[in-house]
């Protein structure tokens, strides 16, 4: 699927295909042998390092390091910085994309780009490509979803002049910079809730005021969303939510799929989300919980994502969003999680929490507060809105 911010770039300046612009390369195996690695050396570039823009040279602090001596002796080879990364299978990662800030050895799910047309500007391609649904170009023909390099060096991106590409690269540079102080000030608001959550309720682990127990059932009706295959996937139609996203503190359409109305009426309608469900990860993400707005009313919550409806009568939804978040559920919930790699927890594991639940009158009084820390909030949206507003209008 192409981004309709490209498609307009492209019919105002044309295109080139993105095999002109770049040479695509895998990485290698990763090395198993305990001496291949060292406190220090070569930074060695795993799947699950790709989750941020650019990789710099923190790296060495996050991931594991080659010695020198290894890499020279191997067939390894050291990737140059200023490649751009992507995930060539169809995993968790698909959607990530990052541009190397320091020379590497990059394993061999991740498609290496290297530059080879001065007349493109690396951010500028980075962006572009954070605007393509890869899975749109992923060869289905194997139980592993993987992106060929065939089909993507066919690619085509917009032939913007020099100039004007470093101008678009610098302005969302600086929205990135936006977005990322957001993030950092949600991060204190969530510490915040915690800390008003404890000083109100106690450590409800140990349950210090002896409030009443409940099963989890008895908060709330819960549900997790259906198993859907990618044949059922569409361009357009009923959004189906993935996980990431319930990544903040409410559902949004990132990642996520569509379904056909007619098959969702005849098949999955009772799964679809009304305003003011709460939504958690299920699968690998204890503590992604969020709400379901305006924005995300109608859709459904794929599997791994669990619906829950309060019961008004003993909760209200400010404590169990913070409830769904803290020690007491989380642990519950983990050491009945299955598997022998990603741990899953399910309805039928959900049924057997017992947690506490203090009385209403405390529940509205953290309602209270964590409404005035929301208040806070309304310039951090702000700002992500309109960070969000100006890459669209860049880009188009």
């Amino acid at each position: 699927m192409i981004a309709p911010q490209i498609k307009g770039l492209i019919e105002k300046w044309g295109s080139v295909s993105l095999g002109e612009i770049v040479e695509i390369i895998g990485g290698k195996s990763a090395p198993q042998k305990s001496e291949a690695f060292s406190e220090s050396g070569i930074p060695l570039v795993r799947m699950k390092d790709l989750g941020r823009f650019h990789l710099t040279t923190n790296l060495n602090s996050t991931v594991d390091t080659l010695s020198r001596e290894y890499v020279n002796n191997s067939n390894l080879n050291v990737t140059k910085a200023g490649a751009i990364l992507i995930p060539r299978t169809g995993s968790v990662e698909w959607n990530h994309r990052a541009i190397l800030g320091v020379d590497a050895v990059v394993v061999n799910h991740i498609c290496i780009l290297e530059l080879k047309n001065q007349d493109f500007d690396v951010k500028f391609l980075y962006y572009i490509l954070c605007q393509i649904d890869m899975r749109s170009i992923m060869n289905k023909t194997t139980n592993l979803s993987q992106i060929t390099f065939d089909r993507l060096s066919q690619f085509q991106i917009p032939k913007v002049p020099l100039k004007d590409q470093k101008r678009i690269a610098d302005i969302l540079d600086k929205a990135n910079d936006i977005e990322e102080t957001t993030e950092k000030s949600n991060e204190i608001r969530a510490e915040l809730k915690d800390s008003i959550f404890f000083d109100l309720f106690g450590d409800l682990s140990i349950n210090p005021d002896d409030f009443p127990e409940y099963d989890l059932s008895e908060i709330a009706d819960f549900q997790e969303g259906p198993g859907i295959l990618a044949v059922d996937f569409h361009d357009d139609g009923i959004p189906l939510l993935r996980l990431k996203g319930i990544e903040n503190e409410f559902a949004t359409l990132d990642g996520c799929n569509y379904l056909c109305p007619e098959k969702v009426e005849q098949k999955w309608k009772h799964f679809c989300v009304e305003e003011g469900d709460i939504l958690i990860g299920s699968s690998a993400s204890v503590g992604r919980v969020a709400i379901v707005d305006e924005d995300t009313i109608g859709a459904i919550p794929y599997t791994g994502i669990i619906r829950f409806r309060i019961n008004e009568k003993l909760v209200n939804r400010a404590f169990v969003l913070a409830l769904l978040r803290s020690d007491v559920f989380n642990r519950q919930v983990t050491r009945m999680s299955t598997g022998s790699t990603i741990k899953h927890f399910g309805p039928t594991h959900l049924k057997k929490v017992r947690l506490p639940v203090p009385p209403l009158n405390l529940q509205n009084e953290l309602e209270k507060l964590f409404s005035s820390l929301n208040g806070i909030e309304t310039t951090d949206v702000l700002a992500k809105v309109n960070s969000q507003s100006l890459s669209q209008n860049l880009l188009s």
